[in-house]
């Protein structure tokens, strides 16, 4: 909830800042109109460099450890056969991307289709199990105090909540950006 928070504060500055600064870019035009064009530069090279990349590795890591999961339900999967399917998957989604951009929408859309499905179904078997009067991990008991383990979870928390600063990115291509960034 206080991730959820700390992004819609996050995305109503960004829908400020992009009726304000009507330049494409989102970070690097801010960046460039506050701090000129160095920190803008070092900023989009980091972004490149190593925020993106590291995002990629994570999310395909994930996805080949949930694939790899029911294969290897009494043991964890190998790290090394994990890292290839990852690999794998980075590589054909680049092929995709560099392939056509039709191609690149539907796989886009169809991995929007299944992430909804599974957050619904996630859903639907809590509000079951609620039902039935499985209330076993509703307490407190064993909560983490430790304030790195708390920091963890928020970073994982926003992670989750990553893509509210992306329309900024084409901001000089909406016709009306007051009218159509959300408020």
């Amino acid at each position: 909830v206080i991730c959820g928070f700390f992004t819609m504060i996050g995305a109503y500055c960004y829908a400020e800042l992009g009726c304000m600064i009507k330049k494409s870019g989102a970070d690097y035009a801010y960046i460039f109109t506050a701090l000129g064009p160095f920190a803008a530069f070092i900023r989009l090279w980091i972004e490149c460099i190593i925020v993106r990349p590291c995002s990629a590795a994570i999310q395909s890591l994930t996805f080949s450890l949930y694939i790899l999961k029911p294969l290897f339900p009494e043991c964890e999967p190998p790290e090394e056969v994990s890292r290839l399917l990852a690999a794998a998957c980075i590589c054909i989604l680049c092929y995709i991307n560099c392939k056509d951009v039709k191609w690149a929408n539907m796989v886009q859309d169809y991995f929007t289709y299944a992430k909804v499905f599974a957050l619904i179904i996630i859903i639907i078997t809590g509000f079951v199990q609620l039902g039935k009067g499985r209330t076993d991990y509703f307490t407190w008991e064993g909560t983490e105090t430790d304030p790195t383990v708390i920091a963890l979870s928020f970073y994982s928390g926003l992670f989750a909540y990553t893509g509210w600063n992306y329309l900024n990115f084409i901001i000089e291509e909406l016709k009306d950006p007051v009218r159509d960034l959300p408020d």
